[in-house]
C-alpha cells in the first residue's frame, strides 16, 4: 500500500530507514557526479590555462632573444675573467719559479682567491721540496761548493784550460782581421 507523502516531517522520519537512506545517498552521488562533470567540461580547462599562464607567462620573441644575448654576454665575461686570472696566475708562478702545468687548478672566482690559492701552493710546494732535499742530504752528503775539490792536473781541467786558450786565440784572430 502506498502511503501518501505528507510533508517534510514524514520525509525526515524516512531518513532513519536504511534502504531509503541508501537510495538518497545514491541519488546525491549521481547528482554530484553530473555537476562535477559539467564543471570540468565548462570551466576546468580555462582555470588550468589561466593558472599555467600565471606561473609561466609567455614571452615574446624579443624577450627570448634578449635573455639569450644576456646569457651569452655573461658567459663571455666569465670566460674573459677566467682568461685574465689564468694569465696573472701564470705570471705569478713563473716569477716564483714554480711549475705552471697545474695553473688551472688554482684559479678561483676572483683575483684574491686565485692569489690565496697560489700562495698555498707555493707554501706546500716549497715544503715538499725542502723535505725531499733534507731526505737526500740525510746520509751526510754535502754538495761541492765550486772549485774546492778540483785537481788542477786532472785530464778534465787540462782540456778545459786548452778550450779556454783556444777561444782567446780565436777572438784575437778575429779582431786582427776586422
Amino acid at each position: 500500500m502506498v502511503k501518501k507523502f505528507s510533508g517534510l516531517d514524514a520525509f525526515k522520519s524516512k531518513m532513519n530507514d536504511a534502504d531509503f537512506k541508501s537510495f538518497m545517498d545514491s541519488e546525491k552521488d549521481k547528482h554530484l557526479t553530473k555537476g562535477i562533470e559539467t564543471f570540468k567540461t565548462n570551466n576546468l580547462g580555462a582555470l588550468v590555462d589561466a593558472e599555467v599562464l600565471k606561473k609561466y607567462p609567455t614571452k615574446d620573441p624579443n624577450e627570448i632573444a634578449l635573455e639569450n644575448m644576456k646569457t651569452e654576454m655573461e658567459k663571455m665575461r666569465t670566460e674573459s675573467s677566467r682568461k685574465d686570472l689564468k694569465t696573472n696566475a701564470m705570471k705569478i708562478l713563473s716569477d716564483k719559479k714554480l711549475p705552471t702545468d697545474l695553473v688551472d687548478y688554482f684559479i678561483g672566482a676572483d683575483e684574491a682567491t686565485t692569489t690565496d690559492n697560489l700562495t698555498k701552493f707555493e707554501t706546500m710546494f716549497n715544503a715538499g721540496v725542502t723535505t725531499l732535499v733534507a731526505e737526500k742530504l740525510k746520509g751526510g752528503y754535502v754538495p761541492p761548493d765550486g772549485k774546492a775539490g778540483v785537481d788542477p792536473n786532472s785530464m778534465g781541467m787540462k782540456l778545459a784550460l786548452q778550450a779556454q786558450e783556444s777561444q782567446k786565440q780565436a777572438a784575437t784572430a778575429k779582431n786582427y782581421f776586422e
